[in-house]
């Protein structure tokens, strides 16, 4: 069964524990007709990185710095009719159960819905398995989603923790 994508809404991609996951990311969001943005570390927009980057559709984190991206990234689904962000929360490819929360602050700024994507390998699947609205009860709705994952899922199911 296929998800319809709204027509804004954070795509939130998990397991993330290969950069294989990035390629397959691009190859189901040009099925899907869409050409949703995704942050990716500002080292990928050196040079000669970073025209193709941000020609794809990157959108450079500087993990080093706090500013007021959350804000900055709310306000592109305000001004724009159709605007979809990937991100994976995980931050890393490598084991992590304390997802980054940006996204989260984000759709709640935005006041959009959160497309749960996921690369299966054990089944070769990409999809999306649901959209889901944010209740406001931070702590239970992070606990739904990372419950909607699988480690059988990741390239590499040691990587993934929830």
């Amino acid at each position: 069964m296929e998800v319809e994508v709204p027509d804004k809404c954070i795509i939130v991609l998990a397991p993330h524990t290969s950069n294989w996951d990035f390629f397959y990311g691009l190859l189901y969001r040009s099925t899907l007709g869409i050409k949703a943005k995704f942050l990716i570390k500002d080292f990928w927009f050196r040079f000669p990185f970073g025209f193709f980057m941000e020609r794809i559709g990157g959108v450079a984190v500087n993990r080093r710095e706090h500013n007021n991206m959350t804000d900055e990234l709310a306000r592109l689904f305000e001004d724009n009719e159709s605007f979809h962000l990937a991100i994976t929360p995980e931050g890393t490819r490598k084991p992590n159960e304390n997802w980054k929360t940006g996204f989260y602050h984000i759709a709640t700024k935005a006041q959009v819905p959160v497309a749960l994507a996921y690369i299966d390998y054990k089944h070769k699947v990409v999809g999306i398995s649901q959209i889901f609205n944010l209740t406001g009860n931070k702590e239970r709705d992070l606990m739904h989603i990372k419950n909607a994952y699988s480690a059988e899922q990741a390239r590499y199911p040691k990587k993934f923790k929830i």
